[in-house]
């Protein structure tokens, strides 16, 4: 039986020492990989030099240098895209700061075809289960479908069912990507993950593979809480609050409202200063009226 080919997507800026041990992690799996496309977000630390000269002794690798700064959003976007023409069977995403063990995309590989055989359903995605040193990662925790258990068993199949995941470390077949297009790019960071892997399971769920293993080299284990917003990280607040925003109001205008008070709630619960609130809450007013453009793939 042929392998399942894969290709990766790394998207990268300004984190040179990072981005290096990500794709020495990727080039290191048991699982063969057939290219790794690397979007460089216009970085400035030495990055581009490095990548291109990777790119120029190594085959499988990819360079794709943008000339501004599009953010995870954009680079998810456009990396996609041409992993797409390299008409792998699968699509390996995932951030610049993920350090994947040896055998995490065998696994992935492993229990997103156990669970297509199992379930009789094409899984909307597959996803790594990301640690942060000996815990677990409180950002890329996946939401589980009402039903998680269904396939699950310890000794033999060690996935469950969930609803989206984050790009940490997500399997995506190439059909769901023909499916339901590319990624947000005007989302420019956060929630263009959850949005899109939101899509890719419409069909059905995506799985999350208990024993595929990838470590997230984040400063701090820290989920994603309006409640502890500041000065220094409301700018990506701002971007999450929009976007979540947006996302709601396709669902309609009563889910749009909803979000807003649970997130007024939570702000006013952890006493977030006025100032803060107010900010977040023009970020929820504009992404009601934001526009956005789907795009697809040939």
């Amino acid at each position: 039986m042929q392998k399942t080919t894969v290709t990766a997507v790394i998207v990268t800026f300004n984190r040179l020492e990072k981005v290096k041990h990500t794709i020495d992690h990727v080039l290191a799996q048991t699982h063969p990989i057939e290219q790794v496309v690397i979007i460089d977000n216009a970085s400035t630390d030495g990055t581009d030099e490095y990548l291109a000269e990777l790119a120029a002794n190594n085959p499988k690798i990819q360079n794709i240098r943008s000339k501004e700064n599009t953010g995870g959003a954009g680079g998810f976007n456009k990396g996609i895209r041409e992993a797409y023409q390299t008409g792998a069977d699968m699509i390996w995403v995932m951030d610049d700061d993920c350090y994947a063990y040896p055998d995490a995309l065998e696994k992935l590989v492993a229990g997103y075809e156990g669970a297509a055989e199992k379930s009789g359903f094409v899984p909307g995605f597959a996803c790594s289960l990301v640690k942060w040193h000996d815990d677990l990662c409180e950002m890329n925790i996946p939401e589980p479908v009402w039903d998680w258990p269904r396939h699950y068993d310890p000794e033999k199949r060690q996935y469950m069912l969930i609803k989206h995941c984050s790009f940490v470390s997500v399997l995506i077949p190439r059909g769901k990507v023909k499916q339901v297009g590319l990624p947000i790019s005007e989302f420019f960071i956060w929630f263009d993950d959850v949005e899109y892997t939101k899509r890719l399971a419409r069909g059905y769920p995506g799985i999350y593979v208990l024993d595929s293993l990838v470590h997230h080299d984040l400063e701090k284990n820290e989920g994603v809480n309006f409640g502890l917003v500041n000065k220094g990280n409301l700018w990506k607040y701002r971007y999450g609050a929009r976007n979540q925003a947006y996302y709601h109001k396709t669902l309609g205008f009563w889910d749009w409202f909803s979000y807003a008070v649970n997130r007024n709630m939570q702000m006013k619960r952890y006493k977030l200063p006025l100032s803060l609130r107010c900010e977040l809450n023009k970020a929820m007013i504009n992404g009601l009226f934001m526009k956005v453009k789907k795009e697809t793939v040939e």
